[in-house]
């Protein structure tokens, strides 16, 4: 029996399959931000946009003693760059993360 990670679309599509596909990642680097207002930061990923690539957080410690004021940081994948910010989409202006964590950006195909 062999083992993979299978996405199906909402109309039931088969939309990424790992037994056909190899992730490489492409960028790992640690992003921090300081307290201050909301921000956002680019990355070059070259070759890399929404329909090969995939981009994630990583917390690097586990200290929860300031779980409210240590938000996760939010990224988003675009043509050759990915996106992070320090709050999220649709969130009150005053709710921020001074977070450090690891940027994962993982491209198959």
């Amino acid at each position: 029996m062999s083992s993979a990670l299978r996405i199906w679309s909402s109309s039931g599509v088969l939309e990424f399959d790992t037994s056909v596909a190899t992730y490489r990642i492409v960028l790992s680097v640690l992003v921090s931000y300081s307290s201050g207002p909301a921000g956002t930061r680019e990355f070059s990923v070259p070759g890399c946009n929404t329909s090969n690539s995939i981009c994630f957080f990583l917390p690097i410690n586990n200290d929860t003693s300031q779980v409210s004021e240590n938000r996760q940081l939010e990224c988003e994948m675009g043509q050759d760059v990915v996106y992070t910010r320090n709050f999220l989409k649709g969130s009150p202006s005053g709710s921020f993360s001074s977070a450090t964590m690891r940027l994962i950006v993982a491209r198959w195909g």
